[in-house]
């Protein structure tokens, strides 16, 4: 699709960006791995950091970017900082480190910064959302394990959500009281003396529609063209490029700029909302980093990547250059790779379209790193659904690793019912 036209003297500096290598510091957990990929790719030089010092360093926390294209994995973040143009932040947990880098160097920064307090701080979000005039569900914040299920005793069709700490135990929803019986059980396991002390955040089921919003905010606006679509259980994903989003959507982008400018918020930013109606739109959860796994696509559907992350990092205009109307993603995960160490078998000539989640490569062999069950992220892009969801079908049976589970494609026809419901509340996808 055609982007919005640019001025000359964006283009001129767009046009120069990509002939001029920059050096990009990344500091990553491992899941946004192919946007440092990418970012080498297009001719820049990518030192790549993963945090792994604690009383017991394990290597694995380590190894991700090990021998990827064009990435030079380093052991000391701050060492790399003077040689760095641009600093990135691509996930969120770093956000004092980016706000304080930003304060204290000339560099630009990429990344939520304190922004990253509207996903780490779900009833502070609600709170931000009631005062700003969009649609809010009932929400309650509760101490300890005791005050939670007190609260649950005759409550019906209710989501349960944690701040920060998604790794012990996510949301989770409960039907009824007597449903969630077991998820006590673990959360006073998991806690322990602090099942007590812990806050949860109680909000009322909104029922309709679920679609997300993946956006990216330079700090002063979002970016065009916006990119909306549908998630299918955590995992594949179909979305459209659009110059003007449906009219569900307009006050949730209006009415968070100005929180977002104050933040200094300059990075991806995903929005997951319920439509119960053509007229509103609660918001659900915000992603304040690259969404996983749909930003896979952004690193092969974009075609100005690089430009896009070195002028949000300078709180500048841009506008996004995708190749094609729709994208689509499926992300295949391995039984094995969650405990043990993965061999990724498949053509390297599909490199482009084959992407991984947390991945190594060693004597020309890539391995995804052990802890992390997803394996590949298959992507494209293309103006035809159907013929996208058939390329990502045909992919699937391209690769192979121990333990791979390729029975999701379903899931991508699901997503197509999706779009045709999502015509009736004004979301228009062709």
């Amino acid at each position: 699709m055609s982007p919005i036209p640019s001025t000359d003297l964006e283009l001129g500096i767009n046009q120069a960006l990509r002939k001029v290598p920059l050096k990009f510091l990344i500091y990553d957990y491992g899941l946004s791995l192919e946007h440092a990929v990418r970012i080498a790719k297009d001719g820049n030089l990518v030192r790549y950091f993963t945090p792994y010092a604690k009383a017991f360093p394990q290597f694995e926390d380590f190894a991700p970017g090990i021998g990827l294209e064009g990435i030079e994995k380093v052991k000391h973040f701050f060492d790399e900082i003077d040689w760095a143009d641009v600093i990135m932040f691509p996930d969120i947990g770093a956000d004092d480190l980016c706000a304080y880098l930003r304060k204290t160097t000339n560099k630009p920064v990429y990344g939520a910064g304190k922004g990253e307090i509207l996903e780490n701080n779900r009833f502070y979000a609600r709170q931000i959302q009631q005062k700003i005039g969009l649609p809010t569900q009932r929400t309650e914040r509760v101490k300890g394990i005791t005050q939670l299920k007190e609260r649950l005793k005759g409550a019906k069709n209710k989501y349960v959500k944690l701040d920060i700490f998604r790794g012990d135990i996510d949301s989770f929803y409960v039907r009824n009281y007597g449903d969630a019986e077991q998820i006590y059980k673990k959360i006073d396991y998991i806690f322990g003396p602090f099942s007590e002390e812990y806050h949860f955040i109680i909000e009322d089921e909104v029922k309709g529609l679920e679609p997300g919003l993946d956006l990216f905010f330079n700090g002063n606006e979002f970016l065009k063209p916006y990119l909306y679509g549908y998630e299918h259980d955590k995992a594949c994903y179909i979305g459209i490029y659009t110059n003007e989003l449906p009219a569900v959507f307009q006050p949730i982008i209006e009415k968070l700029t100005p929180v977002l400018r104050e933040f200094d918020y300059r990075g991806a930013i995903s929005i997951e909302a319920k439509i119960p109606n053509p007229n509103e739109a609660y918001i659900i959860d915000y992603c304040c980093r690259f969404p996983f796994p749909l930003s896979a696509v952004y690193t092969g559907v974009l075609e100005n990547y690089s430009d896009i992350i070195y002028n949000i990092a300078n709180k500048k205009f841009i506008e996004l250059e995708p190749k094609a109307k729709y994208v689509a993603c499926l992300p295949l995960s391995s039984s094995v790779a969650e405990k043990d160490w993965v061999k990724l078998i498949f053509d390297e000539k599909l490199r482009e379209k084959v992407k991984f989640r947390v991945a190594c490569k060693v004597k020309n062999s890539y391995y995804g790193v052990k802890g992390h069950s997803w394996v590949y992220v298959l992507i494209t892009w293309g103006e035809n659904i159907s013929q996208m969801i058939e390329e990502l079908s045909k992919l699937a049976d391209r690769v192979d690793a121990v333990g791979i589970e390729k029975d999701v494609v379903g899931g991508l026809n699901l997503i197509k019912e999706d779009i045709k419901k999502g015509e009736k509340f004004g979301l228009t996808f062709f």
